[in-house]
């Protein structure tokens, strides 16, 4: 190839990369990545709430921050971390508005040595507040929310909330540690609790993709422990549902949690009551849940005397392919039903422990899967006719 056709295909080439765009647009309603910069091009912050200042880079441990709204107002970008120091308490609410990017997540975690960093809320709707913000990770804190007793203040440990947003990717929860919340006794569509996932507004279809909770503990709660509050539920299943079309949560995992004296529910993922109890599979009238699995959990003394209510209640619709296994129960008090029916079918219990004013045994329970068929509209239905499998 001569020189002048080597050089013509060399700033096609070279026009063609400036004309690419960095990284796709964010969903609107989605707070996106910054600027782009090159890969691998991230940032370590640090934030010590005991002898910070927010004057200084926040760079590193010598040069940290010293207040949550300093840490709040950071433009983070993708693939930067925000630690907080071990030993230390930052009253407030952290509540970034950056946003993460596939494969390079924005994260909140802890270094130095002591007990873990604990964000308190002090009263505030939440001590972490990750509103209309993706894929963001926090691991390692401690957090609580007490502030005045209120029959009106809503609150939360940690609050991800979408808002006419479109679909919102990549949340996890790992090996933290929410305890003593005390709002007032609200669940949905804005809730109380203790981690909570809530999905509002009425104008765009909203959801969840990706979100996992694992390896932590909520104690002390009002109302739920663990929740998600999705509004988008009408379809020709559900006509009645909420929204104006359905947008359900996808790639949801809870496990390996341990949730203690909630004031209501310890862990749902529907929008039902259930007032006191661990667990509760509610599938509302005509509408169709299919292979959920809840697993490797700890519930104590979550209780519910009110019928058909138990520590685990399995009520409303049939519920389609549900597993519920190697979990732990305990209850010192004496008369509470671990699992209670009123015969919908559809789950399955499997290797479960119950503790019972010390004694630790197997829970034998009795309700098993009843076979209904797959809809052809269901996630699983379309996987096995795309692959063949039967």
């Amino acid at each position: 190839m001569s020189a002048v056709p080597r050089l013509a295909a060399a700033l096609a080439a070279t026009a063609a990369l400036a004309a690419a765009p960095d990284r796709a647009a964010p969903a609107p309603g989605l707070r996106g990545p910054r600027s782009p910069r090159p890969p691998l091009s991230v940032t370590t912050y640090y934030v010590d709430c005991a002898a910070g200042s927010d004057s200084a880079s926040g760079t590193g441990p010598a040069t940290a921050w010293r207040t949550l709204t300093q840490a709040s107002g950071a433009a983070y970008r993708p693939g930067d971390r925000v630690l907080f120091r071990r030993g230390t308490t930052c009253t407030g609410t952290f509540a970034p508005t950056a946003s993460g990017a596939a494969g390079a997540p924005l994260a909140a975690g802890a270094y130095g040595g002591g007990a873990e960093p604990r964000l308190a809320g002090g009263g505030a709707r939440a001590a972490i507040l990750l509103d209309n913000a993706q894929y963001w990770e926090l691991r390692d804190l401690d957090v609580t929310n007490t502030g005045p007793a209120t029959t009106t203040e809503r609150r939360a440990g940690i609050l991800v909330r979408l808002h006419d947003a479109g679909t919102g990717r990549h949340y996890l929860v790992d090996g933290v540690s929410v305890h003593d919340v005390n709002g007032a006794d609200f669940k949905d569509p804005d809730p109380s609790g203790g981690i909570l996932c809530a999905v509002q507004g009425s104008a765009k279809p909203t959801r969840f993709d990706g979100v996992t909770i694992r390896n932590s503990s909520v104690a002390h709660t009002d109302r739920t422990g663990i929740g998600t509050s999705p509004t988008w539920g009408r379809r020709p299943a559900h006509p009645n549902g909420p929204g104006t079309s359905f947008a359900p949560i996808t790639g949801l995992s809870v496990h390996h949690n341990t949730v203690r004296d909630a004031g209501g529910d310890g862990i749902v993922v529907q929008n039902a009551d259930n007032e006191g109890g661990f667990l509760l599979i509610c599938n509302g009238a005509g509408m169709i849940s299919d292979r959920n699995s809840v697993r490797y959990n700890v519930s104590v003394n979550d209780r519910n005397t009110t019928a058909p209510y138990g520590v685990i209640s399995v009520v409303c619709a049939p519920a389609t392919r549900t597993l519920v296994h190697h979990n732990t129960v305990t209850t010192k008090a004496p008369g509470t039903a671990v699992v209670s029916s009123n015969g919908p079918g559809g789950v399955t219990f499997r290797d479960n422990l119950r503790r019972r004013r010390g004694r630790l045994t197997a829970c034998r329970c009795t309700q098993h899967l009843r076979p209904q068929p797959l809809r052809p509209d269901l996630p699983g239905a379309r996987h096995r006719r795309r692959h063949g499998a039967r």
